[in-house]
């Protein structure tokens, strides 16, 4: 068994000892972000085509390069910064910071908000390599600096927020709770302990007996914290989900949650844990919910296929003439924006603040279905 594996099971079968059943949200909170043994914490990135999952920046820098088409008028409007929640491998801003030269609308500095010292090394190794003449304009955010005007960005960061299950059974709703029993995890329902979850579930509506999904509690708090980040602009949000009257649809009876490991997903959040990554669909009639809350306009919602497409993603592509890099970013671009692939279940949704005009990338913009 691996040293760090080892060392988080011990972790998670005291704490289970010692106060009893693990809410489910804590569990996924402790596997994935505890320092340091958790899966985020690992020295080696899980992210790209030959480790656990890859995400749209590593399929191809024509995703930033798009998104930067959008983003650059907010920063001419501002004459802000960008902040990054979650930037993983780096490769988001690898992308982006050169488009954005190209463009001529650098921004003042670009900010990353990264909670894994794992992730962070990795990052500074990336730029210092990839783009070494825009490194100054990036550092590493504590979480306590001012506000300030431009962009924020968070691209497949909802997924990995913590969530709570539930159950509809005979005896009401059910909260999930991982224990202990003889050296081995199991999942049981036992009444709601998590405040707001009854609530949440009860506003949902009518569900099927034994219908079981998740609700990302923290979903709020995060979104508070982004938008204590920014005085005017726009905070675009990526990421793979649905409107709530599809994640909560009857016929969606076992929810969203799913786990990655090797290029591999299965729906088993017990195994292997530290090891795998545990994500969850975004709800994202919630986020637009929270974002009103906090006096934020939701300006878009679409799909990621035609936000890529209405930003010119198909005017980015190389030379015809140049064969083997149009190839491969053809390639891409099928990746990126095919329904079958990631162009329809990935959504963006824009959100801004005290700004003058209308966001790219919306103009089949679906705000009507959430």
């Amino acid at each position: 068994m691996l040293p760090l594996m080892s060392s988080l099971l011990t972790l998670l079968q005291e704490r289970i000892s010692q106060t009893g059943p693990m809410p489910f949200a804590e569990w996924m909170q402790t596997v994935l972000y505890h320092q340091p043994y958790g899966y985020y914490e690992r020295p080696r990135s899980p992210l790209g085509r030959h480790n656990d999952f890859i995400t749209a920046p590593e399929v191809s820098p024509l995703f930033g390069q798009a998104l930067a088409q959008a983003i650059a008028p907010l920063l001419a409007e501002t004459n802000g910064d960008i902040i990054e929640w979650g930037a993983g491998s780096g490769a988001l801003a690898c992308a982006l910071l050169p488009a954005l030269q190209t463009l001529n609308q650098l921004p003042t500095r670009y900010g990353i908000r990264e909670i894994s010292d794992s992730r962070r090394n990795e990052q500074r190794a990336r730029f210092a390599t990839e783009i070494p003449t825009l490194c100054d304009r990036i550092e590493w955010l504590t979480g306590t600096e001012a506000p300030s005007s431009g962009v924020r960005i968070a691209n497949e960061v909802m997924d990995a927020l913590p969530v709570s299950l539930f159950r509809i059974t005979e005896t009401g709703i059910q909260e999930g709770f991982v224990n202990d029993h003889h050296d081995q995890f199991t999942l049981e329902f036992k009444p709601p302990l998590t405040a707001g979850l009854l609530e949440h579930v009860q506003a949902l509506g009518p569900l099927p007996l034994f219908y079981q999904s998740e609700v990302a509690l923290s979903l709020p708090a995060w979104l508070a914290e982004v938008n204590d980040t920014l005085l005017s602009g726009a905070i675009w949000l990526i990421d793979y989900g649905f409107p709530r009257h599809e994640y909560y649809h009857p016929d969606r009876m076992q929810g969203t949650l799913m786990c990655h490991m090797a290029q591999h997903a299965h729906p088993d959040p017990l195994w292997m844990p530290g090891e795998q990554d545990i994500t969850a669909h975004v709800d994202f009639t919630f986020v637009a919910e929270i974002a009103d809350q906090l006096g934020l306009q939701v300006a878009g919602y679409t799909t990621q296929a035609h936000f890529l497409l209405d930003c010119g993603i198909e005017r980015l592509l190389p030379a015809p003439e140049c064969m083997v890099p149009y190839y491969e970013a053809t390639q891409a671009l099928k990746m990126l924006v095919l329904p079958h692939e990631m162009g329809e279940l990935f959504k963006v949704m824009g959100l801004s603040r005290n700004i003058s005009g209308k966001l790219m990338g919306f103009s089949q913009d679906k705000r009507a279905r959430l």
